[in-house]
């Protein structure tokens, strides 16, 4: 019997097929590739967007079409997140979700031998269940192994649909990791990538108020209807500004840096990259500084530390200020963006944050559009100095944008106890 996998999604999802791969393998049958004709077509899915869906979807209907003998099976995280769904797709013969991931060499032995015409095996995940063994020996690459160690997440983030998909957290017995560690040395893997759901930060992050495990009823308006809502086009003015100000600064550094304070090419692309040095490490520090301020001063803190590095590249104070205030200016830009993310449940309530975070991307990719060729027609017609002045209005305007939005988001934040 021959056997194909379709993986959609993250490196927990690959490992996952892997696995899966082998446990078939070990049961006889011939893994081939996607071209190949085959006995048994498994999608291993993931649901963080609709288009991974949609590819699910799709990818069943042409293997249907193609080998319409054959058993098709769609298990993973669309399943799991949305089960009467997923078990209205006719193309799928077997259907399973992210949990107990060996039931399915079992459910597709029943298709095959005619026991059942179709199997839908869809199991809730529980709080307290254990984390599911699925080891994996072998890999496509000869030097580099993936080994999961942890699973779940117990956060209820409006907006994320990973706690449906994958269950509480649960991680890996350390003597499990271990061995299968072992297993992979002595098999002569030189590198172990560790894979996991929640592994780091989200801890750091407080809570928007207590979590009371319910399901949140989540409303769907249309953009219109979105627009009414108090606070929405300031929230969506604020995301337009900060991509003002974080691509216009990573876009044009080097350019201002040449042709207004003089500097070569090649140092000035250096430079223009420390920008992005100051974004990442930001976005690292950030998560312990959420520990001991909420979303509201985590903002605050971004536009003072934008303001204070914007000053040393308006100013002709030397090469080594200049480089200071890019750097600033990316550490200034790390907790701005997740943080007005994060506080969209408290600003406009959960039932409307999975909405709403879509408005607000939105409004980023426009500004990312608009926004920096905009400053590139100023450049050339008036000059490169704007430059600063250009992040100073844009900054400045966001600033005002976040107070009108906390003002007019006041009673919901109060009613969510911030």
């Amino acid at each position: 019997m021959r056997v194909t996998f379709y993986t959609l999604g993250c490196k927990v999802n690959q490992n996952e097929t892997g696995a899966l791969a082998q446990l078939f393998e070990e049961n006889g049958y011939t893994v081939v590739s996607n071209e190949e004709p085959a006995d048994v077509y498994v999608v291993n899915s993931c649901t963080v967007t609709n288009f991974g869906d949609q590819k699910s979807r799709k990818w069943l209907r042409r293997a249907k079409r193609e080998n319409p003998g054959a058993v098709t099976v769609l298990t993973g995280c669309y399943p799991q997140a949305f089960p009467e769904e997923a078990a209205e797709i006719k193309e799928a013969d077997v259907v399973t979700g992210s949990g107990n991931r060996h039931a399915i060499l079992a459910d597709v032995t029943r298709v095959l031998n005619g026991e059942d015409e179709r199997v839908v095996d869809i199991r809730p995940h529980r709080k307290g269940e254990k984390f599911e063994e699925l080891p994996m020996d072998k890999f496509a690459e000869h030097t580099r192994a993936f080994v999961k160690v942890e699973d779940g997440c117990n956060r209820q983030c409006a907006y994320c649909v990973i706690p449906r998909a994958r269950g509480p957290v649960r991680s890996r017995d350390e003597e499990s990791i271990l061995e299968e560690l072992r297993r992979l040395a002595a098999a002569g893997y030189k590198e172990v990538v560790l894979t996991a759901i929640i592994i780091f930060s989200l801890p750091l992050w407080k809570k928007p108020g207590e979590e009371t495990g319910e399901e949140i009823a989540r409303e769907h308006r249309t953009l219109p209807q979105l627009m009414r809502v108090p606070g929405v086009p300031e929230v969506m003015a604020m995301f337009a500004c900060y991509s003002v100000v974080e691509t216009t600064a990573g876009m044009w550094a080097s350019s201002y840096c040449t042709l207004q304070r003089g500097i070569d090419a090649g140092t000035a692309a250096s430079w223009a990259s420390l920008f992005y040095v100051g974004i990442t490490v930001g976005r690292f520090l950030s998560g312990f500084i959420a520990m001991k301020l909420n979303d509201h001063q985590m903002i605050n803190l971004g536009f003072v530390l934008v303001a204070l590095g914007i000053l040393p590249i308006l100013l002709p104070l030397g090469s080594a200020a200049l480089v200071t205030g890019l750097v600033t200016v990316g550490l200034g830009c790390a907790p701005i963006y997740p943080s007005v993310i994060h506080e969209t449940p408290l600003n406009f309530g959960r039932n409307l944050s999975m909405a709403l975070t879509g408005v607000q991307m939105a409004a980023a990719y426009v500004g990312n559009v608009v926004f920096p060729p905009l400053f590139g027609l100023l450049a050339q017609y008036i000059s490169i100095s704007l430059y600063p002045w250009y992040l100073l209005a844009a900054l400045v305007l966001m600033a005002v944008m976040s107070r009108a939005l906390h003002r007019k988001t006041a009673a919901k934040r109060a009613a969510n106890g911030y």
